[in-house]
C-alpha cells in the first residue's frame, strides 16, 4: 500500500527535529520503518541509526518490519531497542565513568523488593515502620530517582500523602527517605543497578561527561522514538542528551493517549516537544486504517 501524503512527509523529512502525531491505526510503525529505510538510501550507515521503542514487543515488531525493507544483514546493524536495553548498552561501555570497576548486575523487581525488606529489618528502628509495604517504599524511591533527586537533595515535604500517613501513625515518605541512601549504598556495594538506573545513570553520565556525550552523539546521526507520549522525564532527558548538533530526532506518539502515567510517563513531553526542540516539523497522521 502506498504512503499517503502525511506519511510520505514524515518519511521524506531529512534533517532537524520531527514530531509525528499518530493516532491508533494511522500506520505509525510503517512510517518509522519506512523512514529508516529512506535514511539508509541517503547513504547513512545502519549503525548510525538509533530507533527506540517503549516495549520489547514494539521493538521486536520494528525489527521484523525492517528485514523485508533492507535485508536481514542491514536490519541487524540498526540499533533497535527499548530505553532500558539501550541503557544496558551504554552502561556496558561506560560503567567506569560512574567510578566503579568490574561488571555490573541488574536487579529485577524481586531483587529490589528483597533489598528494601532487608533494610527495613536491619536499619529502621520503628517496629511499625517494619510492617510497611516494601513496594510502596520502592515506588517513592523510584520516583525520586527519575526526578534526579539524590538522597542528599531530598527535603521533608508536607504533602497530603505525608499528612495522611502521619495520622495513621506511619509516614511512608519519612521511612523511604531513611532507606533511600542505604538502598543506593547497597546497590553500589554489590555493583548492581536497578531498573530505574538503566535510564537515570546514563543520563547522569552524559550530563557530567561532555567527552562521553560527544562520543554518543557522534555515534548516532539519526534517532527515532516510538510511543513518545509514554516517556518519563528521565527518558526525555536521555533523548535530549543524545540528540546530535543537527538535532535529527524524530518522535512519534499520540498526544491524546498515555497509558503509563502510573510509571512516571509525562504526556507533557510530547505536548511540549517543540519547546525542547525549537523549529521542529510537525506531521499529523489522521487517517485510521483499522476502521
Amino acid at each position: 500500500m502506498a504512503l499517503n501524503e502525511s506519511q510520505r512527509a514524515a518519511v521524506e523529512h531529512d534533517v532537524g527535529p520531527l514530531l509525528v502525531l499518530a493516532g491508533a491505526g494511522s500506520g505509525k510503525t510503517r512510517v518509522i520503518t519506512q523512514r529508516i529505510a529512506r535514511i539508509l538510501e541517503r547513504g547513512v550507515r545502519p549503525e548510525a541509526i538509533l530507533a527506540v521503542s517503549f516495549t520489547n514487543k514494539s521493538a521486536g515488531e520494528m525489527a521484523e518490519r525492517m528485514t523485508p525493507l533492507v535485508g536481514e544483514t542491514v536490519a541487524k546493524r540498526i540499533v533497535l531497542c527499548t530505553f532500558h536495553s539501550f541503557g544496558v548498552r551504554l552502561l556496558g561501555e561506560e560503567w567506569k565513568a560512574l567510578g566503579t570497576d568490574g561488571r555490573f548486575v541488574i536487579f529485577d523487581q524481586g531483587d529490589t523488593l528483597g533489598l528494601v525488606r532487608e533494610l527495613l529489618r536491619a536499619d529502621v528502628k520503628s517496629g511499625a515502620a517494619r510492617k510497611l509495604d516494601p513496594g510502596a517504599l520502592l515506588a517513592r524511591i523510584s520516583k525520586w530517582k527519575n526526578d534526579f533527586l539524590s538522597p542528599e537533595e531530598l527535603t521533608l515535604g508536607e504533602s497530603a500523602a505525608a499528612k495522611k500517613a502521619a495520622k495513621e501513625g506511619v509516614e511512608y515518605d519519612d521511612v523511604a527517605r531513611e532507606i533511600y541512601p542505604r538502598y543506593e549504598s547497597a546497590l553500589r556495594a554489590m555493583h548492581a543497578v536497578d531498573f530505574d538506573d538503566l535510564v537515570v545513570a546514563p543520563v547522569r553520565i552524559l550530563r557530567d561527561r561532555p567527552d562521553l556525550r560527544e562520543k554518543w552523539q557522534t555515534r548516532f546521526r539519526y534517532m527515532l522514538v516510538d510511543e513518545f507520549q509514554d516517556t518519563s522525564r528521565s527518558q526525555l532527558e536521555l533523548v535530549r542528551l543524545l540528540a546530535n548538533p543537527l538535532r535529527n530526532v524524530c518522535v512519534v506518539g499520540d498526544d491524546d493517549q498515555s497509558i503509563y502515567g502510573w510509571r512516571g510517563a509525562d504526556v507533557g513531553n510530547i505536548l511540549d516537544f517543540e519547546t525542547y526542540f525549537p523549529g521542529a516539523k510537525l506531521v499529523k497522521l489522521e487517517d485510521n486504517y483499522r476502521s
